[in-house]
């Protein structure tokens, strides 16, 4: 599957670092900031897939995918990667490197077998990190009450440790109700809760999820989306409740 709008760019990645130009076409829209100017951006491609990112300097990221064109860029997605592990959640860990103006951006992707999205980790080392979770477009609710698992990444948002986990997860989405819950865990982490479900978008949010980090019992926020032409898969991010959240992670999955 390709995200050709929506697909990893390292020239959008060094821009939010505060770099360069940038492009990409589509609508990005920002629904969170940090205290540190980092942020959380839904974003629909001018044909329909979908992402939403973790990254810093939320304003001037949004500012520069919205108006530059998206030809100008290079564009990387999950399988331009060499896999690197096979998962037990029906994933293929994928990783490599992009080096652009002479910096390295370090990349890990989840490539989830369900086929309709994917997760990406990407770190400038010592200098930023980025969590996008992106998947196809979404077509309508399925009607009933559907379980979806797949792979959860956990980490701290620390640029110099973020030791990154990852686990498995699952999520029971009731579309005739319109709610769902989560659960998943790590080596050191869980999160569980539960939420609403909007079905004529395909997203979902919810700032009361549960999240233990290494015994310690936080608050985290969850943003959610399905993907395909019946809700097939399902992906999102997520981040600790702290004005400068500690913790941050991804998942996706499928039924």
């Amino acid at each position: 599957m390709k995200h050709t709008a929506i697909g990893l760019s390292a020239t959008l990645l060094l821009a939010a670092c505060g770099g360069g130009a940038t492009s990409t076409s589509g609508t990005y829209t920002s629904v969170r900031v940090f205290s540190d100017a980092a942020g959380v951006v839904r974003a629909v491609s001018s044909s329909g897939e979908r992402a939403v990112i973790i990254t810093p300097n939320v304003a001037q990221f949004v500012n520069l995918a919205n108006t530059t064109p998206e030809q100008t860029l290079v564009q990387y997605e999950v399988k331009d990667f060499e896999i690197t592990r096979v998962l037990t959640t029906n994933a293929n860990l994928r990783s490599g490197a992009i080096t652009q103006n002479g910096v390295v951006i370090n990349v890990y992707g989840v490539e989830d077998l369900g086929g309709e999205a994917g997760a990406i980790y990407a770190e400038v080392p010592n200098t930023a990190n980025f969590v996008y979770s992106v998947g196809s477009s979404y077509g309508s609710a399925p009607t009933g009450t559907f379980s979806y698992e797949g792979t959860l990444a956990t980490g701290i948002r620390s640029v110099s440790d973020p030791q990154l986990e990852l686990g498995s997860f699952i999520l029971v989405a009731n579309f005739d109700q319109r709610t769902y819950g989560i659960s998943g865990s790590t080596l050191s982490d869980t999160i569980d809760g539960t939420g609403v479900l909007n079905t004529s978008t395909g997203t979902f949010q919810t700032d009361n999820l549960r999240m233990v980090t290494s015994s310690t019992s936080r608050t985290a926020t969850m943003y959610g989306q399905f993907h395909g032409v019946s809700a097939q898969s399902v992906s999102g991010v997520f981040h600790t409740n702290e004005n400068d959240p500690v913790f941050a992670g991804a998942f996706v999955g499928s039924r």
